[in-house]
């Protein structure tokens, strides 16, 4: 990509915008003006995160076509999505696909409504920006379980740094980052890293946070 596109893309992205379509819409100019095609919808979606409102509260036409596309393409463009990264292919590979489909799919997306809110739905998908995963470790139950034993210090630890009442999101994972720098070995992070995610998800019950709750107003009384 040129220079002096990455300039006026950097630009656009660091500008302050209402909504997700009132910030797509300069930036894919930009991007079908300059030719950067796949090349700038990467770079775009690597850089830039979504606004959280997908169309202002006061843009009636706005909000009248983002029900009625909705309902047309945000499945289509999820599936989509879905399609072409469970293959795991190299990110060049994903978004030349990805653009080929949007922009060069008269027949599906034949308006450049169309195409526009079909870009905000990809743009907003839980699977954007996508990265291309690799391997990472594999490894048996019998020696999970026997790392899990001989961690159990460790992961007593953890459980007990997710579960205390901190101020602070950032000191929570500093202590956690700590222990985990702790461990002697790749396997033994991995291990951790597993029941920390773990306990995390056991977390989201709401008893569970009702008595963080409480213990956290406990804390504060003292």
């Amino acid at each position: 990509m040129k220079h002096s596109v990455k300039a006026e893309l950097d630009q656009l992205i660091a500008a302050e915008y209402a909504s997700d379509l009132d910030a797509i819409r300069p930036i894919l100019k930009c991007i079908r003006d300059s030719r950067s095609n796949a090349e700038g919808i990467r770079y775009f979606m690597e850089k830039m995160d979504i606004i959280g409102t997908a169309v202002r509260e006061d843009d009636k036409e706005g909000l009248d076509k983002l029900y009625y596309y909705y309902d047309r393409y945000q499945s289509l463009i999820h599936g989509l999505i879905e399609c072409l990264t469970a293959g795991n292919p190299d990110e060049k590979k994903f978004y030349e696909a990805l653009w080929l489909f949007i922009e060069n799919g008269p027949v599906i997306l034949p308006e450049e409504d169309d195409r526009l809110f079909a870009w905000l739905f990809a743009w907003r998908d839980r699977k954007t920006p996508y990265f291309q995963m690799k391997e990472g470790m594999e490894m048996s139950n019998e020696r999970f379980s026997e790392i899990s034993k001989n961690m159990f210090s460790k992961i007593a630890k953890a459980d007990y740094i997710l579960r205390f009442p901190f101020d602070q999101k950032t000191q929570r994972s500093s202590q956690l980052l700590d222990l985990l720098e702790e461990c002697e070995t790749q396997e033994e992070k991995c291990v951790l890293m597993v029941k920390i995610l773990n306990l995390k998800d056991e977390m989201k019950s709401p008893v569970i946070e009702k008595m963080l709750e409480v213990r956290k107003l406990l804390e504060k009384e003292k």
